[in-house]
């Protein structure tokens, strides 16, 4: 019996009648083709589940993201193209990520900052305003995308140091990895030391922090050509840093709210979750 044959998937579709009739083989009864389709839906959903920094799935708007910071994840000359579309001639040091909760912000810096550590050696500093709002969500992030042989265990060798529980986070609220790549997870009421230490390749700031500290970690990047991203949900409004990046600002481009129709009708799920392309959005002329 299939594992997730009545498990919801936000990219997935259920098996039913219509797509085993579709898609039966040559002489292949309907509950042969139900219970083929199902077991490679509930592999694809395992393989998900198990190791999510490999298999899991990533909408296309992330491609955004990755591309206007000049992240391998997409390729080169594409990224070029992308930037160059929306009026970048060159990959930016430092992103905004404005929207809602749930919207995958956390999840998008959180995967980004696990890859990047792993694909070269590297230095990450994560803010959030409290310790405890880090191990709840930045720190509980970052580990559902270690990969798993990094999960097994704690680990503590001259180089590695990974010991993670779900009800204090990382040890020392920090690991590090393999490669000697390293994370510091920290919070913006550290008034004397949240920007001391080696300077960083990688600065997550998720929620809003104070206009002081951003400029601060301005400094800190430009010492290793590193990048700064900033996850914000407008729980406290428009605040300083988001005024800041504001002011002066042109939009640029436009997409379809799938999920939010202007006309006050039913959203579209399925195109809201399957998003739009960076090409396929509208420029928005000046």
């Amino acid at each position: 019996m299939s594992q997730f044959w009545n498990v919801a998937h936000p990219i997935l579709p259920m098996v039913d009648e219509a797509m085993c009739r579709a898609r039966a083989a040559a002489g292949e009864d309907l509950r042969a083709t139900w219970l083929r389709l199902n077991a490679e839906r509930d592999e694809l959903m395992r393989r998900e589940q198990d190791n999510p920094l490999e298999c899991g799935y990533e909408p296309p708007v992330w491609a955004m993201a990755d591309a206007l910071l000049g992240l391998p994840k997409v390729e080169a000359g594409e990224a070029r193209r992308i930037r160059e579309r929306f009026g970048f001639r060159r990959e930016l040091d430092v992103l905004l990520i404005n929207g809602g909760y749930r919207g995958g912000k956390t999840e998008w810096a959180a995967k980004r900052t696990v890859q990047g550590l792993l694909r070269k050696k590297g230095k990450a500093w994560c803010f959030m305003p409290s310790i405890e709002q880090s191990r709840e969500v930045q720190q509980l992030a970052v580990w559902k995308y270690f990969p798993p042989h990094l999960k097994e265990g704690e680990i503590r060798t001259k180089v590695e140091y990974i010991a993670y529980k779900m009800a204090t986070g990382f040890s020392e609220n920090r690991f590090t990895l393999p490669n000697a790549s390293w994370c510091s997870f920290r919070t913006y009421n550290q008034q004397e030391d949240n920007v001391e230490g080696a300077a960083p390749d990688w600065v997550w700031l998720d929620e809003p922090p104070d206009p002081n500290l951003v400029r601060a970690l301005y400094g800190r990047i430009a010492e290793r050509n590193g990048k700064m991203v900033l996850t914000f949900a407008p729980k406290h409004g428009f605040t300083g840093v988001v005024k800041e990046f504001m002011e002066g600002a042109k939009l640029a481009a436009e997409s379809v709210g799938w999920l939010l129709p202007a006309d006050g009708g039913a959203a579209d799920v399925e195109r809201g979750v399957a998003g739009d392309r960076p090409g396929d959005w509208s420029l928005v002329k000046a």
